[in-house]
């Protein structure tokens, strides 16, 4: 089955069916509509609000590399003695330069400090945290997810309806995300109570037949869901522009024409010296290698201002650092099923839902200080 975006919390179509394929003894317990519908509001919020954010630092970002090179061009010694001649031309072009450099800095400012930036973390922040509920909750409550009978099945549903409604409650508002920013000591990991944690590492009583089921869930539909979705971070040729792609991919187009653009600069500087010893320093050639070498350089801070903008190499940084916890995590969760040792198996889920609660909390860290580095 091909898995899309968010097929851990089964938002797509034949997700369930799947699902009930794989894990029927147990679907009806995994299956929450009610958790689910919340999380896609806050999820197209998100994904709307990023979108807004992102274009409006590109463009910003555009906009005042090319203000730069219009400017560099108008004041260049080529152009000069025709923009002499031609005022009108010259103040049409320094216009433009600094419409376009207001317009730049505003996009560009309005990336870091405009009310889209805020709304888009505090969205992505309140969808992360109800898939790290729906996790958390059924780890703790592995018992009445692994115990059949109608009767565990309305303590179940009892108890996922309390706790989404006072979770729900918890995560609104702008605060609770400067919350998690500040917490320095992970004391809001869990959004289930402090006591349910503790009591899912103590020996219980289960239903093995269904608690192998829940054990295969887990790992496929979280913890593998989890690190394939890190991995397609690094994926190469998953899109036709590398600006469309993965981290990875933009990472390393932007290495590449940085590289380029650098060699360049070396070569046309040479060119210049040379021009200069021939020709002199008022020679066009000279002032041609001049321009070339000005303009590149104003291509390596665009690129910058990009990596900067868009945090590119911070989140490569993030989901490296977020794959070993996970792979460690991985190793505990199976060292443990395979002992069937039922209390150390839910203890290495809860390092799971650790980890995914600290790369969340690094993501809110590092986008919420993002700034316009040109």
């Amino acid at each position: 089955m091909e898995k899309k975006y968010n097929f851990d919390l089964l938002c797509n179509e034949g997700d369930e069916a799947y699902l009930r394929s794989q894990y029927p003894d147990i679907a009806d317990r995994i299956i929450w509509p009610e958790l689910r519908a919340a999380f896609e509001e806050h999820e197209e919020c998100a994904k709307a609000t990023k979108r807004v954010s992102r274009r409006s630092c590109f463009v910003g970002i555009l906009l005042i590399v090319l203000s730069l090179l219009i400017t560099l061009v108008g004041t260049a010694g080529l152009s000069r003695t025709y923009l002499e001649s031609n005022p009108q031309l010259s103040d049409w072009l320094a216009g433009t330069a600094a419409i376009l450099l207001v317009l730049g800095l505003f996009l560009g400012r309005g990336f870091v400090l405009s009310a889209k930036r805020d709304e888009w973390l505090v969205a992505r922040q309140k969808a992360e945290r109800l898939r790290q509920f729906y996790f958390q909750l059924m780890v703790v409550h592995a018992d009445l997810v692994c115990t059949g009978g109608v009767r565990a099945e309305k303590k179940w549903n009892e108890v996922r309806q309390k706790e989404l409604e006072r979770v729900q409650n918890t995560i609104s508002g702008n605060t609770y995300t400067e919350q998690i920013k500040d917490d320095q000591r992970l004391e809001e990991t869990y959004l289930v109570g402090h006591e349910q944690v503790m009591d899912a590492s103590r020996p219980r009583t289960l239903n093995q037949s269904l608690f192998i089921q829940f054990k295969a869930y887990y790992r496929e539909f979280r913890i593998d869901w989890q690190e394939d979705y890190v991995n397609l971070q690094f994926r190469e040729g998953a899109a036709p522009l590398p600006i469309f792609g993965s981290l990875f991919e933009r990472e390393k187009a932007s290495n590449l024409i940085e590289s380029v653009a650098t060699i360049g600069i070396v070569f046309v500087q040479v060119g210049a010296v040379i021009s200069q010893l021939v020709g002199g320093a008022a020679s066009p050639a000279t002032e041609v290698f001049v321009l070339g070498s000005s303009i590149l350089a104003i291509v390596i801070v665009g690129l910058h201002a990009f990596r900067d903008g868009t945090a590119v190499t911070s989140d490569l940084l993030r989901y490296r650092h977020y794959r070993s916890h996970l792979e460690y995590a991985r190793r505990l969760f199976d060292e443990a099923d395979r002992a069937e040792e039922t209390a150390t198996v839910l203890e290495a889920a809860l390092r799971v839902e650790e980890a995914a609660y600290f790369e969340l909390r690094e993501f809110l860290i590092g986008h919420s200080k993002l700034k316009l580095s040109l």
